[in-house]
């Protein structure tokens, strides 16, 4: 079930766009982690663990500034209210949770254009616990060549952090687990692109078969026959 109130606008080339919004959701489906009896062994499960109500806000905006620089950005924040009957026990988890991304896009001269974004979200809760968050940035170049069919460009993804991090956090039934590892992210790319050719989608006009002139003496021929 969920019930929103939204309000949308557009003034001077600036789209606003906001929702408040509540959801009651049954027979959440979560992963659950239990120990097998006897054994330092963890299993990981699927379960309907309970419900959840969320509580949330969202907002949206994006905007042109000189027609060279547009910008745009998404934020969303929500409770996280889950109660369960897990294991014959009375199991709440009470948390915040939220995310969003920003972009901006500049064009600059001699047909070079520069952007960048940006993305992030928290910790994901459970009825246990969190799991890691996510966030990345990226920075890139393009120019445009060969009249604006072709372009190269350069982008840079999460240049001043060679690795991410990504921690988690579970406790249950006999059982604390706190877990961090880290992978490298760090990547830096090139791109060409060129385009051949010429698309064009106008409608070709069909021919009809039909001549005026057959029309003309098929009615003479109907109009001279009399009984």
């Amino acid at each position: 079930h969920q019930l929103e109130l939204g309000y949308n606008t557009f003034v001077k080339g600036v789209v606003l766009s906001g929702a408040l919004y509540f959801r009651h959701t049954d027979d959440i489906i979560e992963s659950i982690q239990t120990l097998l009896e006897g054994e330092p062994v963890a299993v990981t499960t699927f379960e309907n663990v309970g419900y959840n109500n969320s509580l949330g806000f969202n907002f949206f905006t994006s905007f042109t500034i000189k027609e060279i620089w547009t910008l745009r950005g998404n934020f969303n924040v929500s409770t996280y209210a889950t109660r369960s009957r897990l294991e014959g026990l009375n199991r709440t988890n009470d948390g915040l949770v939220y995310n969003g991304f920003f972009n901006s896009s500049l064009k600059l001269k001699h047909g070079i254009q520069a952007d960048g974004f940006i993305m992030f979200n928290s910790p994901r809760r459970t009825l246990q616990g969190t799991n890691p968050s996510f966030s990345m940035y990226s920075i890139g170049i393009r120019k445009e060549l060969f009249q604006k069919k072709g372009s190269i460009g350069i982008r840079m993804v999460t240049p001043f952090h060679r690795t991410k991090s990504f921690n988690s956090e579970l406790e249950g039934q006999g059982f604390y687990q706190q877990s961090l590892f880290s992978i490298p992210f760090r990547s830096y790319g090139v791109s060409f692109s060129y385009r051949f050719g010429k698309l064009d989608f106008k409608a070709q006009q069909r021919k009809s078969k039909i001549k005026n002139d057959d029309l003309k003496q098929g009615g003479d021929q109907q109009g001279g026959s009399q009984f």
